[in-house]
Formats: C-alpha cells, structure tokens, sequence
C-alpha cells in the first residue's frame, strides 16, 4: 500500500470553510516542468490553533498531507511557511492582483509555472500600485508564452514580412544584450486569425488590437531578457493600455471563460 502521508512544496490559492469551523484549502504543488497541479485538503482546527494560522491564501511553504484513498480526501498535518507575503494585505491592488494569480491558476487547471507565479506574488508584495499593473503584463505574458499560445510577433502572417531586425545594445537594455528595432508604426493582433498583420495587410475594416514598436519592445523585452531588465523599461500610457487590452483577450482565450476578479475590480487596472 502507498504511504498516505507525504510532503511537497505548495501555495495556498484560496481557503472554504465546512462544517463547524473547519475549512478546505485550494493548493497548488509544483508537479512537472512549467506546470502544477490542484490539491483540495481539508485544515481542521479551531480558530486559534497554529496549523490554521499558517494555512493562509498566497501562504507559500513546505505542507504535509495525510491522503485517504478510501474516502479520496487529503488532511493537512503541518505547514511550514517560507514566504508570507505579508505586503499583500496592505494595499487593494496588491490583494486584487494576487487573488487575479490563483484564479487564473485554477482556470487553467493548474498548468502554470511553479517559479512565475511565486515570483510574481512575491514582487508585487513590495510593489507600489503602479508597479503592480505593469508587473501584471509582465506575468501575464510569460504565462501566455509557456503555455504555446503566443503568436508570432515578428512576421505579419500574410505577406510575410519581418517586421524586427537585429540592433545593437540599446540605452534601456542590457549592454550584452541584441534588442530589436522595429520598423512598423503599429502592429496588429487580428482575432478571427490568431495572428498578427502588418499595417500594409490590415484591413481598414477589420477588428484588431494595434500594437505599437514600444509595446512589441516590452514583449520582447520580457520574453528573452532576466527580469531585472524588463522590470526596469518605463512604459507609456498608451503601451500599457495596448498591452492590457492585448494581453487579458489572450489569458480569457487560454482560459475559456472570463474571471470573476476582472468583473469586480476592473477599475484597478
């Protein structure tokens, strides 16, 4: 018989109280590489005791778990928190955009990446409002991008045409470091086609999002570059609302469904 109790590294995304006072808690555990998986488990205890203290939503440590194959229920023994992002509880923003993480790991059933999505809430734990949103893009696409559903963002899928070339180091990116330049004034994301066209092939009555060279640059920048650097890149006010709009069209696409944080507090962003 499999040993029922075991232990893994694991983020509390939420918590569900049943019966008298005792309460359910979603976790995510690191599973396979890029991805996660979903654990309900049940914390018992009153509301003074140390385990309950522990178990807390974006709560990140070492659980133990005691598993009952009989009745397919998993109990929490012990947790011991590494990082208690403490930070999020101070600020709106900060609180929205992490409860935004887990419901958008739930959605995606789990197939997010272990070391992103900590680091995300772990940032934005010491973040000013403004920092926040940005570091949202930032999450945000590194998620789309591992998860295969990125599109092309070089090449305008009709004609073809690569709209980067290669440039040396620039004033706002790594010395080591290529970025590319882009020629085109506007790109565009065409929904019907998953793809991205040239201002050339784009119809004037066709429904798209504009991309500009500076929102492609953050894209890139995020993608291929160490964090620091890309956290580093100043953003105008309209990149970033390019790259809202862009972004949060892709991760509803990923998800199937809209979000219940994004219905609430939308005013946020």
């Amino acid at each position: 018989m499999a040993n029922r109790s075991w232990s893994s590294e694991a983020l509390v995304l939420s918590l569900k109280t049943f019966g008298e006072g005792h309460r359910n808690a979603l976790l995510l555990l690191p599973d396979t590489e890029h991805s996660c998986k979903l654990v309900d488990a049940a914390v018992f205890g009153g509301p003074k005791s140390k385990l309950r203290s522990m178990v807390i939503p974006y709560h990140t440590g070492e659980v133990w778990i005691y598993s009952n194959p009989i009745k397919n229920s998993n109990k929490i023994s012990d947790f011991k928190v590494t990082d208690y992002r403490i930070g999020l509880s101070d600020n709106l923003t900060r609180i929205w955009c992490a409860a935004f993480a887990a419901e958008l790991a739930v959605k995606l059933k789990g197939n997010i990446d272990w070391q992103i999505i900590n680091s995300f809430l772990t940032g934005i734990a010491v973040s000013s409002e403004s920092e926040c949103r940005t570091a949202l893009l930032r999450f945000l696409w590194r998620v789309i991008s591992l998860s295969g559903l990125a599109p092309d963002m070089e090449h305008c899928c009709r004609c073809g045409i690569r709209i980067s070339t290669k440039i040396p180091e620039t004033d706002c990116l790594n010395k080591s470091v290529s970025a590319p330049s882009y020629g085109e004034k506007n790109f565009y994301f065409v929904p019907h086609e998953d793809s991205c066209v040239c201002s050339s092939c784009l119809d004037k009555h066709e429904s798209a999002f504009s991309l500009s060279g500076e929102s492609l640059l953050y894209l890139f920048a995020v993608q291929n570059l160490i964090p620091k650097i890309s956290r580093e890149l100043n953003l105008s006010d309209q990149a970033y609302a390019e790259l809202k709009d862009f972004l949060f069209y892709l991760i509803r696409l990923a998800a199937g469904s809209n979000f219940k944080t994004l219905e609430s507090c939308d005013f946020l962003l």
